[in-house]
Formats: structure tokens, sequence, C-alpha cells
């Protein structure tokens, strides 16, 4: 975990546990593909294996007020969002 990360959680709260990393906004191109690579290998925290896709829906949603899964529940972000509760509910890999 970064040294900024953990003297947060000493400040705001000394109980908190942090399960993991969560990649947002991502796009599947080399350079993000990297990056996700190099995040599991240097970030001192586990990283969750799902990934939330970038998509202009999230930003509708926002502006309706809506959660994605009700504004666009095929859109790739609110699947992404539903494999990743999935994963975090039953306990999924960490790397």
């Amino acid at each position: 975990m970064s040294s900024y990360a953990g003297r947060c959680i000493e400040e705001l709260n000394p109980d908190l546990h942090l399960l993991g990393c969560l990649i947002t906004c991502f796009q599947h191109v080399d350079g993000e593909r990297q990056g996700g690579d190099w995040l599991r290998q240097n970030l001192n925290c586990p990283v969750f294996a799902s990934n939330i896709r970038y998509s202009g829906k999230v930003v509708g949603s926002s502006f309706e007020g809506l959660p994605i899964s009700e504004y666009s529940r095929t859109c790739g972000a609110a699947r992404d969002y539903s494999d990743f509760a999935s994963e975090y509910l039953h306990g999924g890999e960490r790397s």
C-alpha cells in the first residue's frame, strides 16, 4: 500500500482494512493492460481481478442521478460492476 494511503488510514480510521484496489475507467489497450500488470506487481496491496471499463454511459447516469445498472444495464461498465460485486461477495482472487 502506498505510504500516502497508509497515512490517511492511520489518521482517519486506524481500524480500516483495505481489501484491494479496483481499476476503473479501463480501456482494452496495451498501455492500460501494462499499467494493470504493473499495479499487480508493484502495488503493496491486492488488486481485484475485475476491471471496470470506461463507458460514456457512466457520465449520463451521473447526470440523471441513476445507478449505471438502471441507466444502461447492458453497457460494459454496468456488467463489469456486476461482475466485480460477484467477485467481492464470493471472495474472488486478488493478485
